[in-house]
């Protein structure tokens, strides 16, 4: 059996056994300088191999991570799709007339998220909701905002102004993007290898809707409305304008040539999943809330709200002497919905 293969110690004692061999001493003193110089030889072998199982790893996409799948993505055309940072719209109302200059930072309370004014806002007494352009401070969908019940306040005094609230609806001008994870590469890569085909199997579709920018996850689906029936279920990021992306996805599936006799693209629809959460410990339910916020922004279409993964989640984040969730059933997602939690966070204690 090759070398690649092997434990570290069962090479120590394929050396050791050479190096008995070789010298014809059976025996090395504990402190001899000969067992020295083998445990030396044994450290740079190991130290070798573990370099050569670690490229070889990196010869098949299917395990490749980092650069060394950006080149295996690059020799088909494929990219990693960059981080965007979020332009948002806050909303001002003011006590007096006064101005909030470009560069003000935003912060979300109880969090780390900061948003940087893009330009001059200057408003007038008793002027309720405003419009303040903002962007945040580095890219990322964590920027994107899911809850309007999260408290925005300025780092250093406006005179004038009074609140600042997030809107209900439409407030996320551009969206913010994660640079693409591996995972999601990889699933382009293998996809656009299987596009090859003439034919026009699902990997064919998912690898065309997931080339639009703003797409976050795709499932194919063979229907029962007749031969040749395909419906393209895509969801987006939060923010996205989804009839502008869904349409894209149209026309590049049309551009590509991968029509069939029926062909719809849906949106996937938001399953709402009520929770209660309840919690004593050191972070703030804001924070909780922006974490609530990531998992939303990535839930994958059809896949199932486990209430263990929602522990998982705030325990890997967060120190807490108590959590409770509840209700602490798990729900079936449909293969057209996405998981959308909406919480009540409670901090026992304060």
């Amino acid at each position: 059996m090759s070398w690649l293969y092997k434990t570290d110690e069962e090479r120590k004692d394929e050396i050791s056994n050479i190096a008995k061999e070789e010298t014809g001493i059976t025996n090395f003193n504990e402190n001899g300088t000969m067992l020295g110089f083998i445990n030396t030889i044994v450290k740079i072998i190991n130290f070798l191999y573990s370099g050569l199982i670690e490229l070889l790893v990196q010869t098949n996409y299917s395990t490749a991570s980092g650069n060394f799948l950006d080149l295996w993505g690059m020799l088909i055309g494929v990219t990693r799709s960059s981080g965007r940072k979020t332009q948002i719209i806050f909303l001002g109302s003011s006590y007096a007339s006064g101005k909030i200059s470009a560069g003000t930072w935003f912060v979300v309370e109880g969090t780390v998220l900061r948003f940087k004014v893009l330009s001059d806002i200057s408003f007038e007494e008793n002027q309720i909701n405003f419009q303040i352009p903002c962007e945040s401070e580095f890219e990322g969908i964590k920027y994107n905002l899911t809850s309007s019940n999260l408290t925005i306040r300025s780092t250093k005094v406006v005179d004038g102004l009074d609140k600042i609230i997030i809107p209900q609806n439409n407030y996320i001008a551009i969206a913010g993007l994660d640079d693409e994870k591996d995972e999601s590469l990889r699933q382009k890569i293998k996809a656009k290898w299987n596009s090859f085909s003439e034919q026009f199997p699902k990997s064919k579709y998912i690898y065309i809707a997931k080339s639009v920018l703003g797409v976050q996850d795709v499932k194919v689906i063979r229907t029962p409305r007749g031969a040749g029936t395909t419906d393209v279920v895509i969801s987006t990021v939060v923010g996205e304008n989804t009839n502008f992306i869904v349409n894209n996805v149209k026309n590049t599936i049309i551009d590509r040539g991968a029509i069939c006799r029926d062909l719809l693209v849906w949106v996937a629809s938001k399953k709402d999943v009520l929770i209660t959460i309840s919690f004593i410990g050191d972070c703030t339910s804001a924070e909780i809330q922006n974490k609530i916020d990531a998992m939303n922004n990535s839930f994958l279409i059809g896949e199932k709200f486990v209430i263990a993964k929602i522990y998982h989640a705030l325990y890997s984040s967060f120190s807490f002497q108590s959590l409770v969730i509840s209700p602490s059933n798990d729900i079936e997602i449909s293969d057209y919905s996405t998981c959308f939690i909406k919480p009540t966070i409670t901090k026992v204690g304060i």
